[in-house]
């Protein structure tokens, strides 16, 4: 026990003297601790720092809204690079470079996110001189991933010790060599045309991102990699850092709950069709008995066969609904450009069809375009327009919007109403299944339909969102990457 606390107290003496910034955040953004590197880059002490907002801190310095976007970044992917201008304490701004990495429990919940700032000039000048050499080497050394830096040819000019555990190499094996020796044999080939594509144009970035990376050890076996890359400008020329971080664990974790869910999918589609014949059946004799007997009976009587009548049909609106939800999670994405604006306005051309005698102004921005799966394309909007339509139905001047904001380069795609709205407290639960936030009363519907929208979205890799207030219409918000499969190498 005495050398467990030792090790932790030594652990943490080498982070608060540490040169580089490095801060602990907690799940929710706040610092959890502040070394005096923070100290020095962001001239803030940890008693300032400590307990409050990190996007916060460098807000009148930076991008709040940068940061923050960023911050859920790591808490999706795992990890985020990115640099930003700072302003010194009583200087000009500078570029920083920030590392975030999620820190993920037993239980697989993000405990704590480690940010690990650098100054981008100053990492630069250290390089020239040996002792700013050693410090940037303690950087390195310290990091929690693999770090291999390259020059512009490819060749290795520094390792960290947790790259030998990684890869299997002693660093003396490394050094000087192509980089390609890390690369599966099957990539190898073309890997000098990507490395070469990124030296013409080097920026903080995750490497092959919507791909499914690898790295090859030294004995050959292969293990899947996150690799995020930052280049390094120098006075002789660039260098290539790669953060490479073996996600075999993750995979595994993935990989289960995939084959878990598609065993529950199943499951659920076996027994929502099981059912539906004899609900066919109840509901089938229900409407004989009033068609044919109601004379028979008395208002009593009458009221009961309906009352079966009635809930027969809705157990099977919802075990529709449960076989949609269903077929989205099974259907074989097949990802083209389709056109947002054709399917709305056909969406709403049925939804006028089919309550001819409601007026509800609809206004649909043109050349929206998005990369998706047609027919899950489709279902998306049906599901948001549907949603919209029917919370604007107690509203005099209806109206619903589509539309899109472009956001840093991101789109960000958005179905507006001015309908009954919702709690923002209650957000969490819109796009769970068979949650509702209004009684089937006030609003029918199955509550399935955005637990649909939700998972449309996520299978693409995108986010959806939604913003409200009681009496106050709604907003729907979800992007969708610019390619749905594959993307940068």
């Amino acid at each position: 026990m005495d050398a467990v606390l030792a090790s932790s107290a030594l652990a943490e003496a080498l982070v608060a003297e540490a040169r580089g910034a490095l801060v602990a955040l907690s799940s929710s953004g706040e610092v959890l601790s502040w070394n005096r590197g923070a100290h020095r880059l962001f001239g803030l002490d940890g008693a300032a720092a400590i307990g409050r907002a990190f996007a916060g801190l460098i807000a009148s310095q930076a991008q709040p809204d940068a940061i923050s976007r960023r911050f859920v970044e790591a808490l999706e992917r795992g990890s985020t690079t990115f640099v930003l201008p700072v302003d010194r304490p009583g200087g000009a701004a500078i570029p920083i470079e920030i590392a975030m990495t999620a820190v993920r429990g037993a239980a697989g919940a993000v405990t704590l996110v480690a940010v690990d700032a650098r100054d981008v000039g100053e990492l630069e000048q250290l390089r020239e001189g040996r002792e700013a050499d050693a410090h940037f080497r303690d950087i390195v050394e310290a990091a929690p991933d693999a770090k291999v830096i390259v020059d512009a040819a490819g060749l290795i000019v520094l390792v960290n010790a947790q790259t030998e555990r990684v890869f299997g190499y002693d660093r003396e094996d490394l050094l000087g060599k192509s980089m390609e020796m890390l690369v599966p044999e099957r990539f190898r080939a073309i890997h000098p045309v990507h490395r070469a594509a990124y030296v013409n144009d080097p920026r903080p970035r995750l490497m092959g991102e919507g791909l499914e990376l690898h790295g090859r050890r030294k004995d050959g076996t292969e293990f899947p990699a996150e690799i995020s890359l930052s280049p390094v400008r120098l006075a002789r020329g660039i260098l290539v850092t790669a953060a490479i971080r073996d996600i075999t664990a993750r995979k595994h974790i993935e990989l289960a709950l995939i084959a878990a869910n598609r065993e529950l999918e199943a499951f659920s589609s076996s027994v929502a069709h099981d059912l539906r014949a004899p609900l066919r059946g109840m509901n089938g004799f229900a409407q004989i008995l009033l068609d044919d007997y109601a004379d028979r009976l008395d208002a009593e009587g009458v009221d009961c066969l309906r009352e079966i009548h009635f809930n027969a049909g809705r157990m099977g609106a919802l075990i529709d609904s449960l076989l949609s939800l269903s077929r989205v999670t099974r259907t074989e994405l097949k990802p083209v450009q389709v056109s947002l604006t054709a399917l709305a306005q056909a969406s709403f051309a049925a939804l006028r069809a089919g309550d001819p005698g409601r007026v509800v102004d609809l206004v649909v921005a043109p050349d929206l375009e998005a990369e998706l799966d047609p027919a899950l394309a489709r279902t998306l909007i049906d599901n948001l327009l549907q949603n919209a339509w029917k919370f604007t139905g107690k509203v005099t001047a209806a109206r619903i919007e589509v539309g899109v904001a472009d956001d840093a380069g991101s789109r960000t795609f958005f179905v507006r109403d001015n309908g009954a709205g919702f709690d923002m407290a209650h957000a969490d639960k819109l796009f769970a299944a068979f949650q509702r936030l209004h009684t089937v009363g006030e609003f029918p519907g199955t509550g399935i339909g955005l637990a649909t929208a939700n998972r449309i979205i996520h299978r693409h890799g995108g986010r959806i969102w939604a913003e409200g207030r009681v009496d106050g219409g709604a907003t729907f918000h979800f992007t969708v990457p610019r390619k749905a499969l594959g993307g940068e190498t």
